[in-house]
């Protein structure tokens, strides 16, 4: 079993391993890392043929090992990951598990003794499902495909949890990554290497809280460290500066939201909805994000269009220069017409969901499927 900074040490290098499985609390580092083994190994222009995800509460062997044997396309090598696989947890017992629900807040007494009565039966086609898949999956990956790299992970419930028996014995034969929440002195090394690699002083007091502003969140560092690079070229980074070029991670997430639509990615678009809705924002103020960001470009593609310089346009909307700046590049992805429909869907959609009772995934889905059509 090795650590996260050993991991990323070993993929910088060029050894990538044919099976990963990631097991911590912290879920963003997983994220983060593999991204790190698809940026390496698969090319962006095939990553839709050769990168495939799928939920561990309900995919099963079959599925998972069909998926390893297909030859990748214009590859050496595909990526399968098995998101959240409960089928590497240990057993939790009922009263375990109902004591961990109550002291997080998440249910109430009569709850638990309604739990309590119907989790038996339950339990026992959960834990069926997951010996069968696990079984399966540990014979299988004595003979993995050289052509296949299996990414499972799954995140601990609580700080309590430990590392399966399972795992144990599969980090014999496989590499395992504990992805534990990294010490602050190594994000603090780690956002000081980012900034030395591209020639850019910044004093401790600096360092010390760009990495508190972002979180110690590794999967958004370096787009950030390179954000603030290219904003203060030719001098050092000032605290102002940080707290102007961070902005909030939602944020961050529309903007990727709709580059993926820019890009005709749905299955990307789909991804980052279903992210923001499990992270607990409501559908409609993922909508209203959404619109918010479709007018601004729209308002900034006529802009453009008229002659308008991005420190002008900057000023009129209200804009830092280099977020102005970043977004007239994302109106390029769009034409005018393709911005308005954009806009009229997001309308739409709204009326929809304030007038009716259908699920509000499905009409954000259809809401990104029907955007990409032009």
């Amino acid at each position: 079993m090795i650590d996260f900074i050993e991991f990323e040490q070993n993929i910088k290098k060029g050894k990538i391993e044919n099976c990963y499985i990631f097991c911590g609390l912290d879920e963003d580092i997983i994220k983060y890392s593999i991204r790190l083994i698809i940026n390496k190994v698969v090319n962006k222009k095939f990553l839709d043929f050769n990168y495939m995800q799928f939920d561990g509460d309900t995919v099963n062997s079959e599925t998972i090992i069909n998926t390893c044997e297909t030859m990748p396309y214009m590859s050496d090598k595909k990526i399968i990951v098995i998101y959240r696989a409960s089928f590497l947890e240990g057993k939790i017992k009922k009263e375990e598990h109902i004591q961990n629900l109550s002291d997080e807040g998440e249910m109430n007494e009569k709850e638990s003794n309604s739990i309590s009565e119907n989790y038996e039966s339950q339990e026992i086609k959960d834990m069926k499902f997951s010996k069968d898949t696990y079984k399966d999956i540990r014979e299988y990956v004595k003979n993995l495909p050289t052509h296949c790299i299996l990414i499972m992970y799954y995140i601990f419930n609580n700080k309590r949890e430990k590392i399966s028996e399972k795992i144990k014995k599969l980090d014999k034969k496989i590499c395992v990554i504990n992805a534990g929440k990294p010490r602050r002195d190594s994000i603090e090394k780690k956002a000081k290497q980012l900034f030395q690699e591209r020639k850019k002083e910044i004093d401790n007091v600096e360092l010390k809280l760009f990495c508190r502003e972002i979180e110690n969140k590794l999967d958004i560092m370096v787009n950030e460290v390179e954000k603030l690079c290219s904003y203060t070229m030719g001098r050092k980074i000032t605290k102002d500066d940080i707290m102007i070029m961070l902005p909030a991670e939602t944020d961050n997430d529309i903007f990727d939201f709709v580059d993926a639509l820019g890009d005709k990615n749905v299955e990307k678009a789909i991804y980052i909805l279903n992210e923001l809705t499990y992270k607990g924002q409501k559908i409609s103020i993922i909508l209203n994000m959404i619109e918010r960001q479709f007018d601004l470009l729209f308002k900034l593609r006529v802009g453009s269009e008229n002659g308008k310089s991005k420190e002008v346009l900057a000023s009129e909307f209200k804009l830092h220069p280099y977020v102005c700046g970043k977004m007239i590049e994302q109106t390029r992805k769009f034409t005018l017409k393709s911005l308005k429909k954009a806009l009229i869907l997001c309308l739409n959609t709204e009326e929809t969901l304030k007038s009716s009772s259908i699920n509000p995934i499905i009409e954000m889905e259809l809401l990104i499927v029907n955007s990409v059509t032009r």
